[in-house]
């Protein structure tokens, strides 16, 4: 399988196993490993600085920390409900939940940690609550080693060329995971997440708001009206993050005592260097954003830009994946759009000045989606300059064209699955080729999965852009089971499990639908459930207009579902570890006389 990956990357020209070349910085050629980490420290130690500001970002900065002075201050004497000391039950959830991932500095890996004896567990329990209770952690935590990767598509011998891959200590990731435990619990519970944002939550993708998008823009087709739809994308968006706005925000909500102290401690005096091979480049400061490759980073992240859509108006249409953003509006007035939406930017760009996160105006791109071919010139500013009208745009991973065809990201599939096929011919040679279980492991890892990816979404595709993807899942079920050409392709399907693909789509479908109910009241892709009039109207074949048929037919409209992030009363730091007796079983086991054989 590891080799299959490995060709395929190779043939899209990935090749992670390559040496860095010879790095030109300034003039300057670096040859030697060490040069080459030294210019690409100072390279990532830039990003991180305030110099990459803008005169207004900086004063707007400086008068909201003279507003807030006291954000550096450790609170002393303040209770907060998350200040519990650890227990063993946490740090258990914490260790066994964590996948083996390359050890920072200490080369202390989770697999050690999972075989810790019970003596040798206690102590690392004991460690966490003194850190806990003194909110100072060790330097070593706050140093990070970092793996320069080059870009994909970039020239490999610039700096800026590269991105880091942060290696952390694993001690301290697993207190951060009990950390994120804790701090999830408090912000889902309260409802203090914004309702628009999907990422790094449970139960939430991508998914909720692709759909929430393309609900209105096929509604907006149908109807005959404009919609005019914003992508905004935030500039190195956890490298520059405020961290004196992050505690500000965090005052705000309510996160005081020990919990505040922690993560205060956690967010300054951090530092990095860069590795290639063995040589190490000088220690640099780390003056702005949250780490990389921390594990409480991205929830901190959400808290930074969990008021960005706040003050828009009603109307407005928004979605929120991490720090990837769109805001849309529909009408049949494409001057009234235009204004709107202008307003919408305008409150976005106000927020960004405020908090310090400044969105790429060169990524930041618009579309208008209508049927109609005959259109008035207009213009989109952000930081008064004007925004780039594209015809088709990748959200998310999906290719939104402007009459939602959905032909770009077929297409886009194709190109990607035929080389994988090219793949497993190669490797299923009759006297010596890979197996039929694992040739379908490679489909089912890379080419389903592919094609599974959005068909939520651009499964509303037409008739024949669909059978482009039967065809591939054909294919790809031939060289897996060595068929003819001439062999019925249902025979081929049930020879290896396999569903048709518009009945696999209808199964994404109605599990999304099942996540959709369970899912708390405000999750704001259930206003697609909710019922309107252009619903009534024909040629509507996404997901808000099949759904309820799809629903009725297999049964499940008067079933009970399950909430699926269930919140109890009692706080997940309260919750004991469970003690299940099982001497009544074995009693039992003997006196019937059954013997279990453990495979």
């Amino acid at each position: 399988m590891h080799v299959v990956w490995r060709m395929i990357r190779k043939m899209n020209g990935i090749n992670s196993y390559k040496e860095i070349p010879v790095i030109e910085e300034e003039g300057e050629m670096n040859v030697t490993n060490k040069e080459k980490t030294e210019v690409l420290a100072k390279t990532f130690a830039k990003i991180h600085s305030i110099e990459n500001l803008d005169e207004k970002f900086l004063k707007r900065r400086q008068e909201i920390s003279k507003k807030y002075k006291n954000v550096h201050t450790k609170k002393q004497g303040v209770d907060n409900i998350m200040d519990e000391v650890f227990n063993s039950f946490e740090l258990k959830i914490a260790i066994n939940n964590s996948k083996n991932t390359t050890p920072g500095r200490d080369m202390i890996s989770y697999s050690m940690l999972k075989n810790l004896p019970e003596v040798a567990f206690k102590a690392i329990l004991d460690l966490y609550n003194h850190i806990w209770s003194e909110g100072i952690l060790p330097k070593d935590w706050k140093s990070a080693i970092v793996i320069p990767i080059v870009t994909p598509g970039k020239d490999a011998t610039k700096a800026n060329s590269y991105r880091p891959i942060a290696l952390t200590s694993t001690l301290c990731k697993v207190m951060e995971k009990m950390i994120v435990r804790r701090l999830s619990y408090f912000l889902e519970k309260k409802e203090i997440l914004t309702s628009d944002q999907s990422g790094f939550r449970k139960k939430r993708s991508t998914m909720d708001a692709q759909i929430l998008c393309e609900n209105d823009v096929k509604k907006a087709l149908l109807m005959e009206e404009y919609l005019i739809a914003v992508f905004f994308d935030i500039e190195n968006a956890y490298d520059t993050l405020w961290r004196e706005g992050l505690l500000i925000k965090l005052n705000k909500i309510g996160v005081g005592g020990r919990m505040y102290n922690w993560i205060l401690d956690f967010l300054l005096e951090r530092t990095f260097q860069v590795r290639i091979g063995e040589e190490m480049s000088t220690s640099y400061d780390i003056l702005n954003g949250t780490p990389q490759g921390s594990v409480i980073s991205p929830i901190l992240f959400n808290l930074m830009i969990n008021d960005i859509f706040e003050k828009l108006n009603p109307n407005i249409g928004k979605a929120l994946y991490a720090d990837d953003g769109a805001v849309w509006k529909r009408g049949r007035n494409l001057r009234s759009i235009v204004k709107g939406i202008q307003e919408a930017i305008h409150e976005v760009e106000r927020w960004s000045v405020d908090w310090g996160l400044k969105f790429s105006v060169s990524k930041a791109q618009y579309m208008i989606f209508t049927k109609k071919k005959k259109m008035e010139q207009i213009t989109l500013k952000l930081y008064d300059q004007p925004l780039e009208r594209v015809s088709e745009f990748k959200y998310l991973g999906l290719i939104f064209d402007g009459k939602l065809t959905w032909k770009r990201h077929i297409k886009k599939i194709e190109n990607k699955c035929k080389g994988i096929i090219n793949c497993m011919v190669a490797i299923s040679k009759y006297e010596w080729g890979a197996s039929k279980r694992s040739l379908l492991h490679v489909y089912q890892a890379l080419i389903r999965s592919s094609i599974d990816y959005g068909c939520t979404v651009y499964g509303a595709g037409s008739k024949l852009e669909m059978t482009k993807l039967e065809n591939i899942q054909s294919k790809a079920l031939r060289i897996c089971c060595g068929a003819i050409r001439s062999t019925p392709l249902d025979a081929i399907r049930v020879e290896m499990g396999e569903m048709p693909l518009d009945l696999r789509r209808e199964k994404i479908y109605l599990m999304y639908w099942v996540n959709l109910q369970g899912s708390e009241r405000n999750h704001h892709t259930r206003t697609v459930l909710k019922d309107c009039w252009e619903y009534k109207k024909n040629g509507g074949n996404s997901f808000g207009w099949k759904y309820e048929q799809w629903v009725k037919e297999c049964d499940l409209k008067d079933e009970v579902i399950c909430p699926n992030i269930p919140l109890h009363g009692v706080p997940v730091w309260n919750i004991t570890e469970p003690v299940v007796e099982v001497r009544l079983l074995d009693a039992w086991e003997k006196e019937e006389g059954i013997v279990i054989v453990l495979k």
